[in-house]
């Protein structure tokens, strides 16, 4: 029998790489769970699927009521590096009551639940969120706890990344921005000649999640970490000689590295590495 999974998120850029990733195993009944005023324009349209379409939080519980799913994957999140006080609701809204309302409907009923969380929640060995996006994750994970009390017969999984990366990959994220300022023959400033970057692909993260949808693997939380971290710098050579392009690059010499090392085990959480040639990826794709 086919099982039925939910999706959140999937007219950001990871929820509809996974839409188009999971439509090729057929042993799935795939809903989308969208807002409204997105509409038919943002739809996937790599296979046959459901959408619901909810308006505020008030109609999605009348809408879930009595739907029942046996998973459900969350990729929708509100980012915003820096905030100011108006965003503070959208955070909230986004962050921790939607995904908390989800839990309340539909836990009872599932057998797997599957969330993001963020590497900007920490900073060396402690929790340290490095802005109020962080924060709003960290805090939605403390409320997974309580569903896992609750609802003992669903495993519950967390996964946390640091930044992904294919040539879908439209966001105002690090490697998209050098490869357009590249191409437009722009100026590229780095803080140092030593930041680096660990940096997976979305596949690796629709075949993590695939495995654990598959596999009988206990609640935990997980770092899905690149074997290979990625020096910027060197990046940003490697893609001008690709594109024969000449670099105009500004390095302020700040000798902070700004990344750090892991431990077998890292809060609290399950490192899973992953091997994702950023430099293979580009030769082969761009």
């Amino acid at each position: 029998m086919k099982k039925k999974i939910l999706i959140t998120g999937t007219t950001g850029f990871l929820g509809r790489e996974f839409v188009k990733f999971i439509c090729k195993e057929k042993k799935f009944i795939i809903t989308e769970l969208m807002r409204a005023k997105k509409n038919s324009l943002s739809r996937n349209n790599h296979c046959k699927h459901n959408t619901i379409f909810y308006t505020d939080l008030k109609n999605l519980e009348k809408l879930l009521s009595k739907k029942k799913f046996d998973y459900l994957v969350h990729f929708a999140t509100h980012y915003k590096k820096e905030h100011a006080t108006k965003d503070i609701y959208a955070f909230n809204e986004a962050n921790i009551l939607f995904p908390t309302l989800l839990l309340d409907l539909l836990s009872k009923n599932l057998k797997k639940f599957i969330s993001f969380g963020t590497m900007m929640e920490h900073s060396n060995k402690k929790f340290s969120p490095q802005n109020l996006y962080a924060a709003s994750k960290k805090a939605f994970e403390t409320l997974i706890e309580f569903y896992k009390i609750k609802n003992k017969n669903c495993k519950f999984y967390n996964i946390k990344i640091f930044d992904t990366f294919n040539l879908n990959d439209k966001r105002k994220k690090i490697i998209p921005t050098l490869i357009n300022n590249i191409d437009q023959n722009k100026k590229i400033t780095l803080d140092s000649k030593n930041l680096k970057m660990n940096i997976i692909s979305p596949l690796d993260i629709n075949n993590f999640i695939l495995k654990l949808l598959n596999k009988n693997i206990s609640s935990d939380n997980f770092i899905l970490k690149n074997k290979k971290n990625t020096n910027i710098l060197k990046l940003i050579k490697f893609i001008g000689n690709l594109k024969n392009k000449k670099i105009k690059l500004k390095i302020k010499n700040n000798k902070k590295n700004k990344f750090f090392n892991f431990q077998k085990k890292y809060f609290e959480s399950r490192i899973v590495y992953v091997k994702f040639d950023l430099e293979k990826y580009l030769i082969k794709n761009l």
